[in-house]
């Protein structure tokens, strides 16, 4: 039966104490729990399809977001966001995706063009989230390779051999200090540059040179040493090639909290031990435990001249990371330790085959059972991934799984190496080790939340005077052109704040919008307008190596065997990955995709001039561009200068021409004339001065690159989404058929506009909708002549429910490659409980 272990919290009291003392703690349980219950965080965990990819690959996810509290799905966001970032910690996608009962799937569609063979970054996150910093953003590193860039293979010994000669080595006290004359454990860590534990061993000598102590690494460079720190002496650590490292500096007098988790006691034990000032003072402590924020355990003691013992029952906390704490009389920390706790309440999930081997294009029935621990069959959501394992490099031990993220590494500070290490056997000894060199994440609540709880996609803002000062029940409205015409409007509330909900979504980056709030007189004059608009979070913390020899290993693998494949399959399919000769711009939101465009001007021809303005570059560097009247001419059987009679004056320059087409200016997918009419509005001229203020406004140095769409293979698209009114319409004239400019610019903000009051321009996040995987159907019968179906990615279905019985069944066709599958199923029943199981196939 699972227990719920935040129904009630255990409250022991050790001394005598008054009804006063009592209740500091009593409130501050109290007050710590309604806190956390009131603002809960949330935790994201993406189960993907695979951890390498190619650059022609779709990268598969499933999204699972709960409250951290109690791991049952969270009820607070109804929209998360995804980033894409590259070895260089530069942003390569970002995109919306909306969850539905906690859940959400889709696809990344990778861009050859654009991906270098390196290590990314996927980094998902909803807005809520952002309130308590970066410590719960979910980040995973993925492989990426290109067989047109690949990076070369490294001859690697003498590279590794530096990284061993010139290790970071820390070593951390119990505790958080280190207190001279007890004895007491010193956890430490060594890692190479790249940020990966290496095994060390050494000695730790006082200031004459003696050796104290000893240390050894229990796993992934890891470990901890106990000794008694004497006072007044220097400590150092020396590795076997006399490389020296100081210990912490050692405190005269203070107080350590000691933990003592054994396996297999029910029972974790705690010792206070200080100093003998420190035990004779006649003074209160309080210790409390901790897990996700909140507190399950408490208690107020009094050291009398001695050492303190506590048992403190493993029922009290739920599997995961426990957290005890010592504070003081005015409940300030002390001393912090950490704890793993593991009831063994997981998932087991069992997956029976329909036949222990299979051939090629087979098809395999799977049927799938669910129970908890106790073997009681249980309702649960599910994604399963099935992968070629000469393609795809899956590592049940070293690749993380919704176990062990939920449980343990999401609340650890740094990368945790071979997460599910810790939950294949009894690791009691590396578990600590860990827990004390890796820290925690602070479930601490900000002193103020600055950002909302999405429920939907929407936009919000506030709406002020000239003197800052709130209006009340000001119409506010929303407004949008091209292929899909919108039109809101809402009023102010008695704060000045107005919301949009339910906006509606879009699958483009180009969708762009325009919030105005007027006054009594519908003028936008005196109007001031706040718009809480999405602002990016910084680039991941972690800086990403370029190279990798293993990088190198896994994509050897997977070209050779794709290069195999394409040979045996009569070159019909899969071959090698060309780059065409066009031109791609990062970044660029080119409708008709990377480098499709009748003109490309890059980073190469712009950064020659960078202090030139955007009109002179193109005046200078785009054949055809100039300022004028497009060359109008009669229609057949028609006469007059300018065609049915249309007068116009030559010495005036009235607008942009391109090839005798008017310009049209998408600057990061935004159409630039989304604010010609207020330009108009507030009289500022006519399109001509509206667009030479924005190409005034940037610089060569400004822009990524360009993109010209002038005929019509290129300028559908562009005259589809961004002047359907003016796409059939039958005018002899040419300015009803438009030349556009795409402009990529490095900070991607969109196109410059005078700050006008009341006016703001709101561009949403493309928003990512899921597709279906692809899995062919064979007959029996149907045997290939020759091989053509080589998947890496053989089968991915992120919607799998179980029925009361807690079962499942799902079914997919081998491929035409031989060898091994690897099956990987995972998910949670979303009320605290969730399991992994990976397993093989054999194909003959």
């Amino acid at each position: 039966m699972q227990k719920n272990f935040f129904v009630f919290f255990l409250l022991v009291v050790v001394t005598m104490t008054t009804r006063g003392q009592v209740s500091t703690i009593s409130d501050l349980i109290k007050n710590r729990n309604s806190l956390q219950e009131k603002a809960p965080r949330e935790k994201l965990y993406l189960h993907l399809d695979k951890q390498n990819y190619l650059a022609t690959d779709t990268i598969w996810y499933k999204a699972y977001l709960t409250k951290a509290l109690n791991n049952n799905y969270s009820t607070l966001s109804g929209v998360m966001y995804l980033e894409l970032f590259d070895g260089k910690n530069e942003l390569v996608k970002r995109y919306t995706t909306p969850t539905k009962y906690g859940f959400a799937w889709g696809q990344i569609a990778l861009d050859p063009q654009m991906m270098l063979s390196g290590t990314y970054v996927l980094r998902a996150y909803t807005n809520w989230m952002r309130n308590f910093g970066d410590s719960l953003l979910f980040e995973r590193e993925i492989r990426i390779g290109n067989s047109d860039n690949s990076v070369a293979v490294a001859s690697g010994s003498s590279k590794s051999q530096s990284k061993i000669n010139s290790p970071d080595l820390q070593f951390l006290p119990e505790g958080g200090v280190w207190v001279n004359g007890i004895k007491q454990r010193l956890g430490f860590k060594a890692i190479n540059e790249q940020g990966k534990g290496i095994d060390l061993s050494g000695k730790i000598l006082n200031d004459k040179n003696e050796v104290v102590a000893t240390f050894n690494p229990i796993y992934k460079g890891m470990g901890f040493v106990d000794f008694t720190p004497n006072a007044g002496e220097i400590y150092s650590a020396v590795l076997q090639n006399g490389s020296r490292y100081p210990l912490p500096k050692t405190k005269l007098s203070g107080i350590i909290l000691q933990v003592n988790n054994v396996e297999k006691s029910d029972s974790l034990q705690l010792t206070i031990n200080g100093t003998q000032d420190v035990l004779t003072t006649p003074k209160n402590y309080f210790l409390i435990g901790e897990s996700r924020g909140m507190i399950c355990f408490g208690v107020k003691l009094r050291l009398k001249g001695q050492p303190r013992k506590i048992n403190i029952a493993k029922d009290a906390f739920p599997t995961g990371i426990s957290r005890l704490i010592l504070l003081d009389e005015q409940l300030k920390p002390i001393n912090e330790r950490l704890a793993f706790i593991n009831h063994h309440d997981q998932l087991k999930i069992a997956l029976n085959p329909s036949k222990q081997k299979y051939s090629i294009r087979d098809k395999v029935d799977l049927k799938i059972n669910v129970t908890d621990q106790f073997g009681k069959p249980l309702r649960g959501a599910f994604s399963i991934a099935v992968t070629d394992d000469q393609q795809v490099l899956r590592d049940s031990l070293n690749d993380e799984n919704i176990v062990n993220y939920q449980l343990l590494t999401s609340d650890l500070r740094g990368n945790v190496e071979s997460p599910n290490y810790y939950f294949s056997g009894q690791h009691a000894a590396a578990l600590d080790a860990l827990l004390l060199t890796q820290g925690w994440v602070s479930y601490d609540l900000p002193t103020k939340m600055k950002f909302s709880a999405e429920s939907d996609y929407q936009v919000s803002g506030k709406v002020t005077n000239v003197f800052n000062k709130p209006m009340a029940r000001t119409s506010v409205m929303l407004f949008g052109s091209g292929r899909r015409p919108i039109i809101i409007d809402t009023l102010t509330d008695e704060s000045g704040r107005f919301t949009f909900n339910k906006l509606p979504v879009f699958d483009s980056d180009s969708a762009s919008f325009v919030i105005r709030a007027l006054n009594k007189n519908k003028k936008t004059f005196g109007v001031g307008l706040e718009v809480y608009d999405y602002k990016a979070l910084d680039r991941p913390s972690r800086i990403l190596s370029s190279k990798s020899t293993h990088l190198d290993t896994v994509f050897a693998a997977f070209t050779t065997a794709q290069r195999d494949n394409y040979k045996r399959g009569g070159g019909s399919q899969l071959q090698e990955v060309v780059i065409n000769s066009k031109k791609a711009i990062r970044g660029s939101k080119n409708l008709n995709g990377p480098g499709e465009a009748d003109y490309i001007l890059t980073d190469s021809e712009l950064s020659k001039e960078p202090r030139m303005s955007l009109e002179s570059f193109l005046m200078r560097n785009l054949k055809g561009f100039r300022a004028g009247y497009p060359k109008r001419q009669a229609a057949a059987g028609l006469s007059g200068k300018a065609g049915q009679g249309i007068q116009f004056d030559p010495s005036k320059a009235r607008d942009y021409v391109l090839n005798n087409k008017k310009v049209r200016l998408i600057i990061d997918g935004i159409d630039a004339d989304m604010s010609f009419n207020m330009e108009r509005e507030a009289g500022t001229g006519d399109h001509y001065d509206f667009l030479r203020e924005i190409m005034g406004y940037y610089t060569a140095d400004d822009i990524r690159g360009i993109e010209v769409m002038q005929s019509p293979r290129y300028n559908q698209n562009y005259m589809a989404n961004f002047a359907p009114d003016l796409r059939f319409r039958a005018d002899p004239v040419n300015d009803t058929d438009l030349a556009f400019i795409a402009i990529t610019t490095k900070n991607g903000d969109g196109p410059f506009i005078k700050r006008r009051p009341g006016i703001y321009m709101y561009r949403p996040l493309k928003v990512n909708y899921a597709e279906q995987f692809y899995s062919p159907l064979y007959t029996a019968k149907e045997k290939p002549a020759k091989p053509t179906d080589f998947r890496s990615t053989i089968y991915w279905n992120p919607n799998i429910t179980t029925n009361e019985k807690g079962e499942a069944n799902v079914s997919f066709f081998c491929s035409d490659q031989k060898g091994k599958y690897t099956i990987w199923i995972e998910g949670t029943t979303m009320s605290d409980q969730f399991g992994v199981k990976v397993q093989k196939v054999v194909i003959e």
